[in-house]
């Protein structure tokens, strides 16, 4: 079980950087705040399901929130520095 959460864990980050990633290359501006408004609309839809549900809100949460937040921006930034795959004209 604890191999488990650590892969879920795992693929989440990429999951996260490649959210924050085509969300910056997209917006070709603002990187670090277009990955977290991104990552934010999940994690707020996530966490209110999960009151819904009631599970309760531990430090492993706030550390896992806190590891996509940070991980999506990254790849937000990291987005706005490559070519835009989608051209909007």
């Amino acid at each position: 079980m604890k191999s488990f959460n650590t892969s879920t864990f795992i693929i989440g980050i990429v999951c996260f950087f490649l959210l924050g990633f085509i969300s910056g290359n997209v917006a070709q501006k603002n990187g670090l705040l277009e990955g977290l408004v991104a990552a934010l609309f999940i994690i707020l839809i996530t966490l209110i399901i999960n009151l819904f549900v009631k599970v309760d809100f531990n430090f492993r949460t706030f550390v896992k929130v806190v590891t996509f937040l940070v991980s999506s921006s990254l790849g937000g930034v990291i987005g706005v520095n490559f070519r835009p795959f989608l051209n909007r004209k």
